[in-house]
C-alpha cells in the first residue's frame, strides 16, 4: 500500500482480516482466488500432457474474465477511491500471460518437460501475484461502509468510477 493510502485508513494485515466485522462479505477475490490456487496446483503434478492443457484451457476463460473485471473496475476504482498503485499488479497479469504463452508452446512441440516447467513457474508467480493482490485489495475492500461497498459492488464499471471520491488527502 502507498503511503497516502496508509493515512486513508489503518492497514489492515492478513493474519487480521477474519476478526473484521466486514470480513467476508467484503473481501472479494477470496473465493476465486482459492479456486486458482486449487486448480493450478494439480496442473503442476505430471499427468498426461493433452489432459492438463485442456484443464488449462478451460481455466483461462475464467482467469481471463478475472483480469478484465480487475483491470476495468476494481483497480480503477480503488486508485480513484484510495489512490492505491496497481500497476505491479498489472504487470502480475502479464507475467502470467508470458508464461501462458510458453506454456502454448511446449504443448504444441509436445514437450512436457518444458511444459511442466512452465507451469510450476505459472503456479509460483500466480501464487506470488495474488498475496500481493490480496494484501493491496482486502484492506481497501474492508475500510469501505457497507453502504459505499455495496454500490460497488452492484455497480457497473462506468457508474462506480464516477462516483468514487478519493478519501484520501
Amino acid at each position: 500500500m502507498n503511503d497516502p493510502t496508509r493515512r486513508c485508513f489503518e492497514p489492515l494485515p492478513r493474519e487480521r482480516w477474519a476478526l473484521h466485522p466486514r470480513f467476508p462479505a467484503q473481501a472479494l477475490l477470496l473465493g476465486s482466488h482459492e479456486s486458482f490456487r486449487q486448480i493450478s496446483g494439480e496442473l503442476v503434478p505430471s499427468g498426461p500432457l493433452e489432459a492438463r492443457q485442456r484443464l488449462f484451457d478451460r481455466w483461462q476463460g475464467s482467469m481471463r474474465s478475472h483480469e478484465h473485471y480487475e483491470e476495468h473496475k476494481l483497480y480503477p476504482f480503488l486508485r480513484r477511491r484510495f489512490r492505491v498503485t496497481t500497476a505491479d499488479l498489472e504487470a502480475g497479469h502479464e507475467a502470467l500471460h508470458a508464461i501462458e504463452r510458453d506454456l502454448r508452446v511446449a504443448f504444441a512441440e509436445r514437450d512436457e518437460a518444458s511444459w511442466s516447467t512452465s507451469m510450476a513457474r505459472y503456479d509460483r508467480v500466480l501464487r506470488q501475484h495474488l498475496r500481493e493482490e490480496e494484501e493491496r485489495v482486502i484492506p481497501c475492500l474492508l475500510a469501505l461502509e457497507p453502504r459505499e461497498f455495496r454500490a460497488y459492488y452492484d455497480g457497473s464499471a462506468a457508474t462506480v468510477l464516477r462516483a468514487a471520491a478519493c478519501a484520501c488527502p
